[in-house]
């Protein structure tokens, strides 16, 4: 019985794994469904929770603020022992900005509309600056999109 049973809990774990990990792509299919398609300007792999939001007017505004000039930098930890998962770290980050390097703006807030400018504007605020604390709120879907890596896993 006791190998048996052992046989059952790998099983069972085996079956976790396999769905666990088949649940990974539809993190990369969910906008599929919707006929929503990223081009190849745009980062390509979202993580679950801001792929479900991915929409083609969300597309329209990344590709814009795209062509006005800006990407965003993921926030990142500044050693092994700081990270996404640890809420309760004291941890040092490197904090997540918008740049607009054709303009040399840079922004702590999403860029936005401006009809006075026509254009994607910032706050001008931030940059490159490390800060001590816990880890950043989760990146919303542009940040994803206008970063071409980084973020959490």
């Amino acid at each position: 019985m006791k190998t048996r049973w052992n046989h059952t809990w790998k099983i069972k774990t085996l079956v976790l794994f396999v769905l666990a990990w088949g649940l990974l792509p539809l993190a990369h299919t969910a906008w599929a469904k919707q006929g929503v398609k990223i081009p190849s300007s745009l980062r390509q792999s979202l993580p679950i929770q801001v792929a479900t939001t991915l929409d083609q007017p969300t597309i329209d505004t990344a590709l814009a603020m795209q062509r006005d000039g800006w990407r965003y930098m993921m926030p990142r930890p500044k050693d092994r022992h700081t990270s996404w998962r640890n809420y309760n770290s004291e941890g040092i980050w490197w904090a997540g900005y918008w740049q607009n390097s054709s303009i040399g703006m840079v922004s702590t807030v999403t860029p936005y509309w401006d009809e006075g400018v026509g254009r994607y504007v910032g706050n001008r605020e931030g940059g490159i600056f490390w800060y001590q604390g816990p880890p950043p709120e989760y990146p919303d879907i542009y940040e994803w999109l206008l970063s071409s890596g980084g973020g959490p896993k």
